[in-house]
This record gives C-alpha cells, sequence and structure tokens, in this order.
C-alpha cells in the first residue's frame, strides 16, 4: 500500500462519526512509509516488527493494527 491508504482503510472500517486521531493517523502513515504493511490473506496489517526483524524473528512478539468490518 502506499503512504495513506492503509490510514484510509482503517479510518473507512470505524463507525460513522468516528475520527482517527490525527497522531494514530500519523503513527500509522509512518509504519506505511517504512514497510511495516503487509498484504495478508484477510488484508493489509501493519506491524511494529520492522520487514527485517519479520524475516529473522521466528515466533516474536508485537502488535498489530488492520482495518475490520464496518459490523
Amino acid at each position: 500500500m502506499g503512504t495513506g491508504q492503509f490510514t484510509q482503510a482503517v479510518q473507512a472500517s470505524f463507525p460513522a462519526g468516528i475520527t482517527l486521531p490525527a497522531p494514530l493517523a500519523e503513527a500509522l502513515d509512518w509504519l506505511d512509509e517504512h514497510g511495516h504493511v503487509l498484504q495478508t490473506r484477510t488484508g493489509p496489517v501493519a506491524t511494529l516488527l520492522s520487514p527485517a526483524e519479520r524475516e529473522s524473528s521466528v515466533g516474536a512478539g508485537g502488535a498489530a493494527f488492520h482495518p475490520v468490518p464496518g459490523d
């Protein structure tokens, strides 16, 4: 995903009237710009692991963000 697309997908998954706070949007944009967003079978996921860490870390813990269906 290009810059902003992941953040837009997350925002679009929020209920109407709920806005993604600017600091969180900026953090998600940064993750996307730095290669932390992966395409999975179920859609895009932003992880706190860098691409290099994902390659070398088997079973590493972390946090991930992804858009969810509106319901």
